[in-house]
């Protein structure tokens, strides 16, 4: 019993570690690719690129949200 417990707990952290770290490697994707659409007013642009920050890394600063969005927007 303790065994299968301790496999139990094992595949759980195993799932949630890998699966986290997709996620994460999935929005910086989105993030690194996101461009503004012309359907789009410029308050979805902003708080849709703040989403795919937040996703990317909960702890992003500030700089580096800036920049993202710059990214995104075409010359």
């Amino acid at each position: 019993k303790h065994l299968m417990l301790t496999w139990a707990i094992l595949t759980q952290k195993l799932l949630e570690t890998f699966e986290s770290s997709g996620k994460a490697e999935i929005a910086f994707n989105r993030l690194s690719h996101y461009e503004l659409d012309i359907t789009q007013d410029a308050r979805q642009y902003y708080f849709e690129v703040m989403k795919i920050c937040k996703e990317t890394n909960p702890f992003m600063d500030e700089a580096s949200k800036l920049q993202y969005l710059k990214d995104g927007l075409k010359s």
